[in-house]
């Protein structure tokens, strides 16, 4: 009977504690909240072209390499309102600024320097009660329309960015999301696939730590051009329990393409670097 007394109260405490580990994720928004995001991703590429002509002593001429780096910055800021009684709330959405700075072969590239037309925007809609988004459609149809539809677009992608499992998680289990996007570039029609799998690490408080692994694939055609490639990569994400939202996320990806245009093959090696901060206040 003393031993069942001692054993008892250690066997429940273990079982609290697994509980408490065992968290069902999602990613929503919260009324009377202001979120803050900045978003940077770097990026390096080395482009290999063949060249047209001989050297002097009749042999073809060597291919050409281009280097070029590029950063690119987006701030964003999302302020949520008082819910109403159906426990809907209001929303405003800004891209507050964008800033890009590229070079090739080490030498800087002249960018536009005019204000880009999406900077200070201002989009507004609902969120329902499950946290999700929902903008407002514009009534008027001129210039302004289609940017705030490109950036209804946007944010509609960035929701569908991470798609928790509709069950509880513990620390060392995992779940695989598929990202296929369908996208026109320069006339061409891309067929991209993204597959990420994020592993919950340890939970610290308020906050979960996951790992994740990326692997991509891309395939893009029109007449006379082709482009074939992917690439993989490893991040990390850190998830706040009590905000329903992510605080950081952080990635680096190795990719490698090559294209053939007009009969001439080019290859292509490409990393890029991203990093997302959430700031979020009430």
């Amino acid at each position: 009977m003393r031993k069942l007394a001692i054993i008892l109260p250690l066997f429940l405490a273990t079982v609290a504690v697994k509980a408490q580990q065992s968290i069902v994720f999602k990613v929503k928004y919260l009324p009377n909240h202001v979120y803050k995001m900045n978003m940077k991703m770097d990026m390096s590429m080395q482009m290999v072209m063949p060249t047209d002509g001989t050297t002097l002593s009749k042999k073809a001429a060597p291919p050409k390499a281009y280097q070029q780096t590029a950063t690119n910055i987006m701030q964003t800021m999302i302020s949520t309102g008082a819910p109403k009684a159906d426990h809907t709330f209001p929303i405003k959405m800004q891209i507050t600024a964008i800033n890009a700075k590229a070079k090739m072969n080490g030498k800087e590239i002249d960018l536009p320097t005019q204000k880009n037309p999406i900077v200070g925007q201002v989009i507004t809609g609902q969120c329902d009660a499950d946290g999700k988004l929902h903008i407002d459609q514009p009534k008027t149809m001129d210039s302004k329309t289609a940017i705030k539809t490109g950036i209804r677009d946007m944010i509609n992608k960035m929701q569908g960015k991470i798609k928790f499992p509709g069950k509880p998680l513990s620390v060392g289990e995992s779940f695989t999301q598929d990202t296929p996007i369908n996208m026109p570039a320069a006339g061409m029609n891309m067929d991209i696939n993204a597959k990420t799998t994020y592993k919950l690490t340890a939970i610290k408080g308020n906050l979960a730590y996951f790992d994740t692994k990326t692997s991509m694939t891309l395939d893009a055609n029109k007449k006379g051009t082709a482009m074939t490639g992917g690439g993989s990569g490893t991040g990390k994400m850190v998830y706040n329990i009590a905000e329903n939202n992510f605080n950081t996320m952080n990635n680096t990806m190795d990719m490698k393409y090559s294209m053939n245009m007009a009969g001439k093959p080019m290859s292509i090696k490409m990393k890029m670097v991203s990093a997302v901060k959430n700031d979020i206040t009430k």
